[in-house]
């Protein structure tokens, strides 16, 4: 019994955790990293009773499973209760396991939190824990649970003395009701057996024995009444109604068929005549057929002139041209529409470019002002005194300076001339500007924000333009694109170039083409239908004489009606002639039936005076029969009762009467003196459980039959009562020896080895007076409770291994041990380790969990002789911490 895989989400700082076990295991981690949550959800999955392990947390949100082989084939699935609260757990599969494994097995197999006791006392471990495990106790308590307190309180001596509950109540009742009918049967032996009731019914006995002596004579007489019938019968069978019904029946059908022979030969010399003229008209008839077959060759050859027609002028071809011709109009109106809608938008901002080239002149004339400020009005003259300077200078010789100054009054004058043109531009253009705009837009220019205002107005007009015209072009290339496609529908329809003008004309003149033609081939497919005449017998050739539906008609029906007299003459002379041949045979027939019948031959013109005397002869025959079966049926007996030897009497009605008058009487008198015993015999029925209408024999029968029932379930209640007793007794017996046996049991080889290994001192165990466990070494006894935690823990973990191996005897299981050895020293902890790993060795699954290095280091040491049978496993540290914390 192992654990092949633990799965489990969310279970506390475990977020996830998903691995397969082997043989030993050791699960690593330090604190809060999830090692109760983890040894918790294992006790929460595979026990229904986790009270031993006190208080465990509500892991809410957890999911997982525990997977265990060994319970039975294949394996096991246990979840939360959460999950599957009706899933059996650990504890059910110990009930019912044939081995009578304890339920409180299951403390022996987990550790929780180092808690290492196995009972919550001082000792950690109590009497009552070790004989529920290990002593037949628990068995012995079962079977006593099972017997009531009323069959243990019972004594059984030369009798049973028990008190009147549950089986003592039953077996009182039994008693009393067998003494209840032993009393009736002493009743009926007086007032039944020894009455005058007695002497009337073997008197009526000897009447009914004479009644069956008359019966039996009257079945006699009905035997040989049934034999006389079946000689009558025997003699009938040579005269068959069903013969004698076949012979007229037969010897009319051959006077009809005579009749029959003379009407047919009538009817066939009228056929005759009739007929001559049939193979006339059957001439005329192919001759008219030819012409019909003409018809038909001539009709289906326009026909398919008329749908090569059609086939040029394809339905989905026209549809197609219709779509396109209206996909056509419907592109020139919209480009009539849009180019409207453009010349609309030019004209209302024809001026717009005008006005947006005047904003940008007015905004830079009125930023850039030229204005001429009196250094300009002064400057000539300073520019003239700078010329006669410069011709001073050179006058003098002095050149340079004389240049000079020229340039400076030739440069100042141009600079001075180039300001005044500006001036005088500027001024012109705001004024041309003003003037367009008075005449564009009708109202004065003051200033930038009447420009600006009209250009606000007509921006968006002005935008619309371009999509406008990009629309157009778009439509205009859609619109060729149709034309070009419907320029080659029509030419492809026609058969020559088409322009396009007209288009809807000629689409309509198209289609009603293709009606017309249609029309056409519907008029000459139902002519051709009606001539019914398949292509295969088509004539190609005039036959020279015209197709007239009513001649052909005419002529059919007369060569139908002639040929129909034709068979009927055929039919009538084979007819006929069948006819003569029957009427030969039937008469030998009807001639050799009258001789089977009466063993004679008749003629002809006999036969109506023979069946008449056969008929009276078998009527005469059926009367007796009649008259004797009256006679069988007046004695009412039926065949399977007829009496076949003679009883030696004659069978008289008259003294049946009296025999059964007699036996009326006594049956009455009977009746009397039984109501007078119908108390008696009301309560025999009740007892009995019979029906009150029963013979006083039956009752009687059913009371002596009651009684052994009785004293059999009697029987079975006592012996049910003394072997419980026994039981008991047996089982109070055994209880006392335990105490002596528990001591022998516990000291099991392997308890005590597994002991002395632990603690290297102690080897045997004891009780005390009081019952509390003793621990002894070879030279002092100690109780388990004054200990020390660690050899405590030592000592019990032991005793938890020992008791689990001897329950489990040849088998293993799964230890879970939670920090189980933490209070022991390092010394010891080799030495208990040891014994776990050579524990898994065996055959055992260990899963050790720890926070301590040491205890992990040791696992890793001694287990590698294990090799893939060990595994160790390091819990995730918790998204809350981090290595750096530790």
């Amino acid at each position: 019994m192992k654990i092949k895989k633990i799965s489990l989400k969310n279970c506390g700082p475990i977020n996830e955790l998903n691995e397969d076990l082997t043989n030993l295991n050791v699960i690593y981690g330090r604190n809060e990293q999830g090692k109760s949550f983890l040894v918790e959800f294992l006790i929460k999955c595979l026990f229904k009773n986790s009270s031993h392990w006190g208080y465990l947390r509500n892991i809410k949100g957890s999911r997982g499973k525990v997977i265990l082989q060994g319970l039975g084939e294949g394996e096991v699935e246990f979840s939360l209760p959460s999950q599957s609260k009706k899933k059996p757990k650990l504890e059910d599969y110990f009930e019912k396991d044939p081995r009578g494994l304890p339920p409180s097995l299951s403390k022996l197999l987990v550790v929780k939190g180092g808690e290492f006791e196995i009972v919550k006392n001082e000792a950690g471990v109590d009497k009552n824990f070790i004989k529920d495990i290990l002593s037949g106790k628990r068995i012995l308590d079962l079977i006593k649970k099972n017997i009531s307190p009323t069959i243990q309180n019972a004594t059984i001596e030369e009798r049973i003395s028990i008190s009147k509950k549950g089986e003592g109540k039953i077996y009182q009742e039994i008693k009393e009701k067998l003494e209840k009918v032993n009393r009736l049967i002493d009743t009926v032996a007086k007032q039944y057996e020894a009455g005058e009731i007695k002497h009337i019914e073997k008197k009526i006995e000897e009447l009914k024995q004479e009644k069956e002596n008359l019966l039996k004579a009257k079945r006699y007489k009905a035997y040989l009444a049934s034999e006389e019938i079946n000689k009558l019968k025997k003699k009938l069978t040579k005269l068959p109604q069903e013969k004698i019904s076949e012979l007229k029946e037969e010897i009319e059908k051959f006077n009809k068929k005579k009749e029959r022979g003379e009407s047919i030969s009538k009817d066939l010399e009228k056929i005759k005549k009739e007929t001559e003229n049939l193979q006339r008209l059957e001439e005329k008839l192919k001759k008219i057929l030819e012409a019909k077959r003409y018809r038909a060759y001539s009709l289906a050859k326009e026909i398919k002139q008329k749908e090569k027609e059609l086939e040029k002028i394809p339905e989905d071809e026209l549809s197609r041209l219709e779509q396109d011709i209206l996909l056509y109009n419907n592109k020139n109106s919209e480009l009539q529409r849009k180019t409207l809608e453009l010349a609309e938008l030019q004209k209302k901002t024809k001026h717009f470019e005008w006005l947006r080239g005047a904003k940008e002149y007015y905004l830079r004339y009125l930023s850039t002002p030229v204005k001429l400020t009196k250094f300009i009005k002064v400057f000539p003259y300073f520019s003239l005194l700078f010329l006669l300077g410069g011709i001073v200078f050179i006058l003098l010789g002095e050149k340079i300076w004389g240049i000079l100054l020229t340039g400076v009054f030739i440069a100042g004058y141009m600079w001075i001339i180039k300001k005044y043109f500006v001036a005088m531009k500027q001024k012109e253009e705001i004024k041309s500007i003003k003037e367009k705009f008075k005449k564009y837009f009708d109202s004065e220019l003051n200033n930038i924000a009447d420009i600006e205002s009209i250009l606000n107005e007509q921006s968006a007009d002005y935008n619309r333009i371009g999509y406008f015209k990009d629309e157009i072009a778009e439509i205009e290339k859609e619109i060729q694109s149709i034309k070009v496609s419907l320029q080659n529908r029509f030419k492809k329809l026609l058969g020559k170039e088409f322009k396009g003008e007209n288009s809807d004309s000629k689409l309509e003149e198209l289609k009603n083409r293709r009606r017309d033609i249609l029309r056409e081939i519907e008029e000459l497919k139902e002519k051709f239908n009606k001539l019914d005449v398949d292509e295969t017998d088509f004539v190609e050739e005039n036959p020279g004489v015209k197709f007239e539906k009513s001649e052909l008609e005419r002529v059919s029906k007369e060569i139908e009606r002639l040929e129909e007299l034709k068979r009927q003459e055929k039919g009538k002379s084979q007819e006929l002639q069948e006819c003569n041949n029957k009427l030969k045979d039937w008469e030998e027939k009807i001639k050799q039936r009258f001789f089977e019948i009466s063993g004679e031959q008749t003629a002809q013109e006999e036969w109506k005076r023979k069946i008449q005397e056969i008929e009276r002869e078998r009527n005469e025959t059926l009367e007796r029969i009649k008259g004797k079966e009256g006679e069988l049926k007046g004695l009412g007996v039926e065949e399977e009762e007829y009496e076949r030897c003679n009883p030696g009497i004659k069978f008289s009605p008259e003294k049946m009467k009296e025999i059964e008058n007699t036996i009326d009487k006594l049956e009455k008198k009977q009746k009397e003196q039984s109501e007078n015993l119908l108390n008696l015999k009301s309560e025999i029925c009740s007892i009995t459980h019979s029906d009150i209408s029963l013979d006083w024999n039956s009752l009687i029968e059913a009371l002596y039959l009651k009684k052994e029932e009785i004293i059999s379930e009697l029987k079975e209640v006592e012996s049910n009562i003394i072997a419980g007793k026994l039981v008991y007794d047996t089982i109070e017996e055994l209880l006392k020896e335990e105490d002596e046996k528990i001591v022998e049991v516990m000291n099991w080889e392997k308890v005590t080895s597994l002991l002395l290994t632990f603690t290297r001192r102690y080897n045997k165990l004891l009780f005390d007076d009081e019952g509390n466990l003793l621990v002894s070494s070879d030279y002092e006894t100690f109780p388990l409770q004054d200990l020390s935690t660690g050899a405590k823990e030592q000592v019990i973990l032991g005793l938890r291994i020992g008791f689990a191996t001897r329950i489990m005897k040849q088998d293993c299981a799964f230890l879970i041990l939670d920090d189980a050895i933490q209070h022991s020293d390092y010394k010891r902890r080799e030495v208990l380790i040891n014994s776990l790993v050579a524990l898994a060795e065996t055959g055992w699954q260990i899963i050790y969990l720890t926070m301590d290095d040491n205890i992990k280091e040791l696992f890793e040491e001694k287990a590698k002789k294990l090799k893939n049978k060990y595994k160790k496993i390091e819990l995730p540290l918790p998204s809350h911490l981090t290595h750096k914390n530790y």
